[in-house]
């Protein structure tokens, strides 16, 4: 079955005969195969043991024609030379097989065996083939679901019938019942040896105690297949894929970045992917995918070129000689010649060398590293000692953990785009004012003397380098298709406080591209990455922004657009601001995104706990020694500072309240107290829902306010109606 599924969990040597889920534990695609293939087998099994399940004094296994509806060959009363079938069921080794049809076929009109060798004038031996095949929406495009705006769901398999022939005299004779010349399903064993590891943990994942999360291997399903052979000149054909070759396509609508990449290309079409299996004819028309080393539509006549499908590499040995004829494996060749122990390698030194040197001459002057697709440094050349940081933790090559903040997301975005387009990329001239590097001796000094008091991290401003809004619309859509293609559900964007065009951009490109959300940050935002001044003078107000994106979210509505969802952020820290932004957006935005005004609190409980628990300070990162003044005229216990402690431990329990963290008391207070703030805000304007807050629940303090912003006046509100009242 070469679709995207994780694994195949059926073992039938274990005897299963059911698959039971549990409360609050996950389910998986393999589950629901596995009890699919349970189910399937134990229906075969039983139709075997009641139609099949006789021999015949050969030996043999009994027919599988039903009584009554079987499938049968009948002859031309006119002609004996052709022979028709009698459309019906055929059971062989208990698997149900169906041939529908309205009337008798001619035997070489088969619906699932469409091309096949003339068979008159020969004496033949007929017989059945029966087997099963993966259909996805790519063939049958009634599979998409339409309610889901055509989403491709889960996909059937179809059992194949197919009567073919063999001769039955002279040297040509074939019994297709002889293992020796129609083996049966292979029981070799194959292994795969992982080449290459990179363990890397992580401290940051919530789950790492749970799941391992140190060895980077993906959730891969294998698949190695016979794609053909020869048995004339002794040629197999093999193929394989780590995405079970499910990853496939229509050629003429092949997405961007499908050519891309060091793959090996299959084309084929519905004969291809019908015409499986052996074929015991000389003349027989054996029709196979195309497999090719670039992206290149074959233009042959009778070439498949329907569809196009990925595979990892392929291989094409010679069985006689033992020998390798041709094969690539993820863009590299393979060694030919003789199969040994001694040429296991995937590349000769010759072309290693090659690579080296090609490497070095390109990339060495005057500092460079060298990275492979995982993102991970192999090779470092010059003077690169300056921009390679070893952070805390277990060792990594990822460069995400080794390079400066400030160049990560600049060489992840060069890194996207030259795996994306195929070609070489470079940036504008990135100037890094780096802080003091803590692992130079000279700086631990000067902090130790208390001349560097403190390291600052800073992030790198976003930015496009395209030069129009087609050519950035254009790599806005290509960039969510290909996250989309990664299998992401959920896509959204955040941007920041920037200038009209940005933000028009922004809301246009959201809603063409139905994303799932928009967060527009304005100033003065931030979580405290960027400098404080920065937060505090940069960029363009909140209340302006975002009274500008409800302007524009106007306009695109009223062309009957369906305006994408859009959430509010730029330095909220009460339940005022939460109605306001709401109200300011209303019906666009759906949510209020606040930075600071959570990490505060939970910076703030940290010390607290730190000062009350001296033992407990360094694990939960606290600053204080002893309680301030401020906090003290408050209170000397945490049930005394935090105001919603009673409420937590009534939720919670007291045992459970003694694991909790201060800083997390005091978020969940803040939080608390924000819940209960906007609910009387919303009484207050008698709303009963967020979802019912709107712009004529807010009003403008000032004029200038109101110009901007589009809400009203204060005075201005009910003005009419108080005027009549005195007239």
């Amino acid at each position: 079955m070469k679709t995207q599924i994780s694994r195949d969990s059926f073992q039938p040597e274990q005897r299963y005969s059911g698959v039971y889920l549990q409360q609050g534990r996950m389910l998986t695609d393999a589950d629901w195969n596995e009890l699919t293939d349970i189910e399937k087998v134990r229906l075969v099994e039983a139709l075997r043991d009641a139609i099949s399940g006789t021999t015949t004094p050969a030996g043999a296994v009994a027919g599988g024609s039903p009584r009554v509806g079987g499938l049968r060959i009948i002859a031309d009363p006119v002609d004996s030379d052709k022979l028709f079938i009698q459309p019906g069921t055929l059971y062989v080794e208990g698997v149900p097989a169906r041939l529908a049809a309205p009337t008798n076929l001619p035997i070489n009109g088969q619906p699932d065996f469409p091309i096949q060798a003339d068979y008159n004038g020969q004496s033949v031996r007929l017989y059945a083939d029966v087997w099963e095949r993966t259909v996805t929406g790519l063939e049958q495009t009634g599979l998409m679901d339409a309610a889901l705006h055509g989403a491709d769901t889960a996909t059937r398999t179809q059992t194949m019938v197919q009567v073919k022939w063999c001769s039955s005299t002279g040297t040509g004779a074939v019994d297709p019942m002889n293992p020796a010349a129609n083996p049966p399903q292979g029981t070799g064993l194959m292994t795969l040896k992982l080449t290459l590891i990179a363990a890397s943990a992580d401290s940051c994942d919530p789950c790492a105690s749970q799941v391992k999360v140190d060895e980077r291997l993906g959730n891969y399903l294998f698949r190695v297949e016979v794609h053909d052979y020869d048995p004339a000149t002794g040629l197999l054909t093999l193929k394989w894929s780590r995405d079970n070759g499910a990853e496939a396509c229509r050629v003429a609508e092949m997405p961007t970045g499908f050519a891309q990449g060091d793959w090996v290309w299959e084309y084929f079409d519905n004969d291809t992917e019908r015409l499986l299996g052996n074929h015991f004819v000389t003349n027989a028309k054996k029709v196979r995918g195309l497999i090719k080393e670039t992206c290149s539509t074959p233009i042959g006549v009778h070439e498949p070129k329907t569809y196009v499908r990925q595979w990892d590499g392929y291989l094409r040995i010679n069985l006689s000689t033992q020998a390798i004829v041709a094969g690539r494996d993820r863009g590299v060749a393979l060694v030919t010649g003789p199969v040994a122990s001694s040429n296991l390698a995937r590349l000769g030194s010759g072309a290693v060398d090659l690579g080296y040197a090609t490497l070095l001459k390109a990339f060495a002057p005057p500092a460079a590293i060298l990275v492979n697709a995982s993102h991970q440094l192999v090779h470092s050349y010059g003077e690169v000692h300056a921009f390679l940081r070893i952070r805390e933790g277990q060792a990594s090559l990822d460069i995400n953990r080794i390079l400066p903040d400030a160049l990560i997301p600049v060489a992840a975005a060069l890194l996207f785009k030259c795996a994306r387009e195929n070609t070489s990329v470079t940036s504008d001239v990135v100037r890094l004012s780096l802080p003091p590097n803590p692992a130079l001796p000279e700086v631990q000094e000067a902090f130790e003397n208390g001349s560097i008091k403190s390291f600052a991290r800073h992030s790198r401003l976003g930015a496009t380098q395209l030069g129009s809004v087609e050519q950035v619309r254009e790599d806005f859509m290509n960039s969510v298709e290909y996250l989309r293609g990664l299998g992401f559900n959920r896509v959204t964007l955040k941007t920041g406080s920037y200038g009209m065009e940005e933000l028009a951009m922004a809301i246009k490109f959201s809603t063409d591209a139905q994303l799932d959300l928009l967060t527009i940050d304005g100033s003065g935002g931030g979580t405290g990455m960027s400098p404080w001044n920065m937060m505090q003078s940069w960029g363009v107000p909140s209340v302006i922004l975002l009274a500008k994106a409800h302007e524009y979210a106007n306009m695109l509505a009223a062309k009957g657009r369906q305006v994408v969802d859009m959430s509010f952020a730029g330095g909220f820290a009460l339940e005022d601001h939460i109605f306001k932004a709401l109200a300011l957006g209303a019906p666009y935005t759906k949510l209020v995104c606040m930075g600071r005004a959570i990490m505060i609190p939970g910076f703030l409980g940290s010390n607290i706990e730190g000062a009350l628990n001296p033992e407990r300070k360094e694990k939960v990162c606290g600053n204080w020694d002893s309680l301030p003044k401020t906090v003290k005229d408050i209170g000397e216990t945490p049930e005394q500072i935090f105001a919603g402690y009673e409420s937590l431990k009534a939720k919670i329990g007291a045992d459970e309240m003694k694991t909790v963290p201060y800083g997390a008391i005091a978020a969940w207070t803040l939080a608390d107290k924000l819940g209960a703030g906007l609910q009387q805000l919303l009484a207050g304007a008698r709303k009963f829902s967020v979802t019912e807050i709107s712009r004529d629940d807010i009003v403008s303090g000032n004029r200038e306010t109101a110009q901007e912003t589009g809400i009203r006046f204060i005075t201005d509100v009910q003005d009419e109606i108080a005027r009549k009242i005195l007239s």
